[in-house]
């Protein structure tokens, strides 16, 4: 948000200086050693959380650089402690506004102690390029400095895809996607590739139905795939795959050429590695219900038997198979068996059945259990998620990320070489729904390795792909490179309430037993299955589930504290990405075949009965900036998509541009046009698009600054005749933002400079003539002039502290300043912070308290206060 222009801590540095400037803080503030002023060196620490050793293990992750230090990221590199140059590869994803790279896509190979952590260093002075390939850039291939060539290679033909990462070898069909066409490795050493995966008809994702003569629907009978190289690089190489699901069979009652809801598949492949990343999205493009989402009606909906991604191993005899229960389940194949693990609930202490009745909970036991031959053998409560097949010479290995937290999962292995990854196992209950307008991604894991399990390293490889190695900067790197805007670094002296709060999301330590973490949280009211594993309760009854839906932006929360602390906790990044992921799935409206105010949407969180994440979507309640720093941070392509999806509604919901421009449908309350000048801010500073700047330009002329009454000091009403100043706090703060970004682009605007000035005098002004209380220094709930009585103080001061913050950067008025420091104080400086509010849950707590104050505070680490 803050470029050098704009007038914050940097405003007064001239450009050859800022180097210096961060690397001294740097040193100053994370204990480094000094480094010289001209050379761009930031240490990047790689920890292990899985408690084992990690050789040349893959590490992806997203760093910042301030604005004006790096034009070219062939000018990047990345060594070790000692200095050596690692091979690494580097994609742009944001720029800033001259063009320099603002956040680049860091790619390399670390070597960490189990338990331990290593430092790398990203350098300039030459390295690999942009390796997102696409056809219209004409750039050409990456390449290495100084370093040896990579035996990671792409071939590909109007068939297939081919890539070869040195010890391994696959093929992905352009006629039929069967998942891995072939794949091929030297399994007994003579230097001759070997065949362990020959093509399928049968192989790849598989839809079952239970009506009485369906055929299954299968990936392989899709024609025309479509298969693209989505990212290629000497370290790591994307292949894309979009399709949909078909029958082989035509028998006249399901006809062959009836497709079946589509797929997304992204195969990420190492330099190096015999393994496979393997992420499958599920899609239904169908509308919600049957008539437009606001008129209800039944639901559309595909309801399946079970859904599965199979492939078949050219094993010999003398098979064995593991499956990884809380320990693995290891014995001989015998002729004829099948081998099977099933997940049936979370495991957990509240593991039944739903109390609303709910179909996404029909439960059948605690945990899981181990069949052989439809026998069980073994169970237990939450199983690791992996299974291996092999014989004497070589084997597959496969895992599933989140097993048993998105219940219901299953893995089964027969004598025939068949291993197959069950997403919707046939053992659940009732049939699986998949309603309109929702997606479902699985994180997968294909290990083709030499030898059995056990001599190969299955268990401690499946470790690794459940914790996979990230990077991570010092805290006031972020801060002083300003690509998240104003943060603000962990600070237990300055801000203890606050950091005391953040730590209790994920390790409360208070003497209240009513209280809890985000774990206990989870527990307590079984956040599980793969319809709500990332998503919490806004509010929670005995017969009801209201789920939250993303509310407050609780994944931008978890992120930013991950980013702002010193250790880098890795819990916090752990359930940001649980939310994203669930926000990119559930909590939007993939469509385009229902209303324009529909389409594309966030879904509002769960009330009036509405139990199951489908309410409509709205932009009352919505937030995108958790999922454009997730993509930021990982390079996640899925992520990004999201977001441009959430632009195009916005854009859509602007039902005249030309002469209503910024007239922003069903947008009546207070809030959303902060909400929507917010996200669209946020995209603009992470694909540097300035229509996004356009229509939030517009939305604030239209929706704020023609509904300020002047006679009330510029109270906004909104459509209920009355006004709520917690909510003003969201606009103040959009407003804000924006108006920052004009003046750092060299185009101030006034208009909305003064509609900030006003909303902002009056949410100042003391009740009753304005809804301030001085003491206890709060903001009133609600203000409504023709009844005082409900002008009453209350807890959500903290939603216009960033606003009052903006307002002094733009003026220089202490005034705002005072009131951005006694509306922080009110909820963090012995004030009503996190549990003690009456809101419902900790989740909510902690998202409404934690989002806001982050300008003020970083203000002050920065002595930029009055």
């Amino acid at each position: 948000m803050n470029y050098l222009r704009s007038p914050s801590f940097l405003s007064s540095i001239p450009p050859y200086m800022i180097r210096s400037l961060f690397f001294s803080m740097l040193v100053v503030g994370a204990g480094l050693r000094s480094i010289p002023a001209t050379a761009l060196e930031v240490p990047l620490t790689v920890k292990d959380y899985a408690d084992i050793d990690r050789t040349n293990d893959p590490v992806t992750t997203g760093i910042p650089l301030p604005q004006g230090m790096m034009q070219n990221e062939q000018a990047l590199k990345i060594a070790d402690a000692k200095g050596r140059l690692v091979p690494a590869q580097f994609r742009v994803l944001s720029r800033w506004p001259d063009g320099s790279i603002k956040w680049v896509l860091v790619d390399f190979q670390a070597i960490v102690k189990a338990g331990k952590e290593a430092i790398y260093y990203l350098r300039d002075g030459g390295g690999v390029g942009d390796q997102k390939q696409k056809a219209e850039s004409g750039s050409p291939p990456p390449t290495a400095n100084n370093l040896p060539p990579s035996d990671l290679k792409v071939s590909e033909t109007k068939e297939a895809v081919t890539v070869a990462t040195g010890p391994l070898q696959f093929r992905v069909s352009k006629k039929k996607f069967n998942l891995f066409d072939q794949v091929w490795m030297d399994k007994d050493g003579d230097g001759r590739q070997d065949e362990l995966l020959s093509s399928q008809a049968d192989s790849g994702v598989i839809i079952t139905k239970k009506e009485e003569g369906a055929p299954p629907y299968v990936s392989s009978a899709d024609e025309a795939p479509q298969v693209t190289v989505e990212e290629k690089g000497p370290l790591r190489v994307v292949i894309r795959i979009d399709g949909t699901h078909h029958s082989h069979t035509d028998n006249g009652v399901y006809p062959d050429q009836l497709p079946y809801l589509e797929y997304t598949v992204r195969i990420h492949a190492y330099k190096g590695k015999n393994y496979v990343r393997v992420f499958y999205t599920l899609k239904n493009h169908d509308r919600f219900t049957a008539k437009d989402y606001h008129e209800g009606g039944p639901r559309v909906f595909h309801e399946f038997e079970g859904l599965a991604l199979r492939i078949k191993a050219n094993l010999g005899d003398r098979k064995s198979y593991v499956l990884g229960g809380e320990k693995p389940s290891a014995a001989p194949v015998q002729s004829g068996e099948v081998l099977a693990l099933y997940q049936d609930s979370s495991g957990g202490p509240h593991w039944g059945p739903s109390p609303d009745g709910s179909p996404f909970w029909a439960t059948s036991f605690k945990g899981y259990k181990i069949y052989r031959n439809n026998q069980e053998i073994t169970a237990g409560q939450r199983a690791s998620g992996w299974g291996d097949l092999s014989d004497s010479t070589w084997g597959v290995t496969v895992g599933l990320r989140h097993f048993w937290q998105n219940f219901p999962k299953g893995i089964e292995l027969d004598d025939a070489g068949n291993v197959t990854l069950e997403l919707f196992p046939t053992r659940w209950t009732t049939p699986h729904r998949f309603e309109g307008g929702r997606y479902k991604t699985h994180e997968l894991l294909y290990y083709f390795h030499t030898d059995k399990a056990d001599k190969a390293g299955s268990e401690a490889l499946v470790k690794s792909f459940n914790q996979p190695l990230r990077a991570t900067a010092p805290n006031t790197w972020y801060q002083a490179s300003q690509a998240l805007g104003y943060l603000a670094v962990e600070d237990k002296k300055r801000f203890s309430d606050y950091e005391e709060a953040a730590r209790a999301v994920i390790e409360y330590k208070g003497p209240d037993p009513k209280k809890g973490d985000i774990y206990r949280e989870r527990d307590d009211k079984d956040e599980y299955g793969w319809l709500n594993f990332g998503d919490h309760y806004r509010a929670g009854w005995k017969k009801t589930r209201y789920w939250g839906n993303n509310e407050f932006d609780f994944s931008y929360i978890m992120l930013l504290q991950y980013l702002r602390r010193k250790d880098h906790d890795i819990r916090f990044f752990e359930n940001g990405e649980y939310m994203v992921r669930h926000l990119i799935d559930i909590d939007q409206y993939h469509t385009d075949r229902d209303l324009f105010w529909a389409n594309h949407g966030i879904h509002k969180h769960d009330a009036s009965g509405v139990m199951d994440h489908s309410k409509e979507p709205h932009t009352s309640h919505f937030w995108i900036r958790g999922l454009l720093t997730y993509y930021v941070l990982t390079g996640d392509e899925l992520a990004l998509e999201s977001a441009r999806e959430v632009g195009r509604w916005l854009k859509n919901l602007e039902t005249d541009p030309v002469n209503r421009p910024g007239d922003m449908a069903y947008a009546n309350e207070p809030r959303e046009p902060g909400l929507i000048v917010g996200a669209l801010v946020d995209l603009y500073e992470v694909l540097g698009e300035k229509e996004y700047l356009r229509l939030a330009r517009d939305v604030i002329r239209w929706k704020v600054t023609r509904a300020l009454v002047p006679a009330k000091l510029g109270a906004y009403y909104g459509s209920r005749g009355k006004t709520f100043p917690w909510q003003l706090g969201y606009t103040t703060e959009g407003i804000g933002r924006y108006a920052l970004i004009q003046r750092a682009l060299g185009a101030p605007d006034k208009d909305a400079e003064d509609t900030l000035l006003k909303l902002l005098d009056f949410l100042k002004t003391p009740a009753p003539d304005g809804p301030f209380f001085p003491k206890p220094s709060s903001i009133a709930f609600e203000w409504n002039d023709s009844d005082a009585n409900k002008i009453k103080p209350s807890s959500n001061a903290q939603t216009t502290t960033d606003g009052f913050v903006y307002g002094y950067l733009l003026t220089g008025r202490k005034e705002y300043w005072d009131m951005a420091r006694e509306t922080f104080k009110h909820v963090f400086d012995g004030g009503t912070h996190y549990y003690t509010t009456t809101l419902a849950t900790p989740a909510k707590n902690a998202g409404f308290r934690l989002r806001f104050g982050q300008a003020y505070m970083a203000l002050e680490q920065m002595g930029r206060q009055p």
